[in-house]
């Protein structure tokens, strides 16, 4: 991309983080945080909270937009801007990314997906297999990266790394979008991701048993697809 890639928003917490407090953000994050919450309600509420995130993340990193002139219903010739979202890429990180990507569908009816996904060996919370599928010149593109959480930051990391190779070595307008992240992965990805900025709803204390926030909203893939519904039943 050509364009100047800065914020609109002088809301930057700390480096390129950017945590957004907001009474939608914390009702929805309530909810994610409950272990009581029920599989469906925790989906809505994902879904919910990934809107609020993502209008934030637009309005501090604007795609391109098109200006153009429309006859309103009252016969009125006025100028009109619009995203233009065939230049976005929606990008899914395993099972909770892909709910959260396909929630802002509707905000970009032209972008194409991506997805990133990691495959892991318990025990030892070993990565096994890692696989991904990006559109073509995805250079071409101002891409919104998805995940739930990121608790170690190793998964974040591998998915950016593919999206740089694929983009030639470049993570210039990429934007990741996350509901919570550990201080400890937040650090991590500074070291060789610090250009991109990452737009959150929670930075954590600390990581659980290495793979989960603390306090988290526990294992977001499991407890949207019902497969598995507290942390510490791992």
């Amino acid at each position: 991309m050509d364009e100047e890639f800065e914020p609109t928003s002088e809301s930057i917490i700390d480096g390129n983080l950017f945590l957004i407090e907001h009474p939608l953000v914390e009702t929805h994050l309530a909810i994610l945080r409950d272990r009581t919450t029920p599989h469906g309600e925790y989906r809505q509420a994902l879904k919910a909270i990934t809107n609020c995130l993502t209008y934030e993340a637009v309005g501090l990193f604007p795609p391109p937009s098109l200006q153009r002139e429309v006859r309103t219903p009252s016969g009125e010739k006025t100028e009109v801007k619009s995203i233009m979202s065939e230049n976005v890429c929606l990008v899914a990180i395993n099972r909770s990314g892909l709910l959260m990507a396909a929630t802002v569908d509707n905000m970009f009816p032209k972008a194409p997906f991506g997805r990133f996904s990691i495959r892991r060996v318990v025990p030892g919370m070993k990565y096994d297999q890692k696989n991904s599928a990006f559109p073509e010149q995805l250079d071409a593109y101002q891409c919104f990266v998805f995940d739930a959480t990121v608790a170690s930051g190793r998964t974040a990391a591998a998915a950016l790394q593919a999206i740089k190779k694929e983009r030639g070595h470049s993570l210039k307008g990429v934007i990741f979008i996350c509901v919570a992240i550990s201080k400890s992965g937040y650090e991590a990805l500074q070291i060789e991701y610090s250009e991109v900025p990452i737009i959150a709803a929670s930075i954590d204390e600390a990581e659980y048993r290495k793979e989960y926030v603390n306090p988290g909203i526990g294992a977001a893939g499991s407890r949207i697809y019902e497969s598995r519904l507290f942390v510490d039943e791992v």
